[in-house]
């Protein structure tokens, strides 16, 4: 399956496909899980000769920021069993976060725009060209192809409380897998008013560092 790299982490369509091929390898049973270590008991499947068994799927839904609107995209995840602890967990892929409906590749590159570039605030972060992000109108249609033109928007539009949430959670990450925060970040002072904050953004910095040098920006994410 193809992974993101700078290059394409913005292409909201071919985010798209990627979540679309993913569901398709779920439902098949043609996945594997990407964890080795049960995230309850611990324990390391590698070399095992007992490994993680499917225990079915767990449907999603992504929002992939495309041009000017969000879209909606049903998704499958799979589920997994320990042979150890007999306890059941969700696999996350590349582009999903737990508990969050915006896909990883998005919230990092926008997080790490805000955080590293001084001019960029809450607002402008969450626009294209400088042009507000609506979101589709209707019901979720699984049947309509990625790249259709005949989406209507909402008079509703992405939020900046939005990108706000995102460094946060991903300051999380960094946090929770210890990574090295980096010495030589210090953030725009206007955009914190507080050290805790001030902490907040130089985690995310941290976590947004590891995903777009294309290693794995988490490696342990919660069941």
């Amino acid at each position: 399956m193809k992974s993101f790299t700078r290059k394409s982490i913005l292409d909201g369509k071919e985010l798209i496909l990627l979540i679309d091929d993913h569901s398709k390898r779920v439902k098949n049973c043609t996945i594997t899980c990407a964890r080795s270590v049960c995230c309850h008991c611990g324990v390391d499947t590698v070399g095992s000769q007992a490994p993680f068994a499917f225990h079915g799927t767990r449907p999603r839904r992504f929002l992939v920021l495309v041009g000017t609107y969000v879209c909606k995209v049903a998704a499958l995840l799979a589920r997994w069993r320990c042979p150890h602890c007999h306890r059941t967990f969700t696999d996350y892929s590349s582009f999903a976060r737990p508990h969050k409906a915006y896909t990883l590749p998005q919230m990092t590159e926008r997080a790490a725009k805000y955080v590293s570039n001084t001019s960029t605030s809450y607002r402008t972060g969450v626009c294209w060209a400088n042009l507000p992000i609506f979101y589709e109108e209707g019901p979720l249609d699984e049947s309509v192809p990625p790249g259709r033109t005949d989406v209507v928007p909402s008079p509703v539009t992405m939020a900046h409380t939005s990108l706000f949430r995102w460094v946060t959670a991903l300051a999380g990450d960094a946090r929770q897998q210890s990574e090295t925060l980096p010495a030589d970040f210090t953030p725009a002072s206007r955009k914190y008013t507080s050290e805790e904050r001030r902490s907040v953004l130089i985690a995310c910095r941290a976590t947004c560092s590891v995903f777009l040098s294309d290693r794995a920006p988490t490696t342990a994410l919660p069941c």
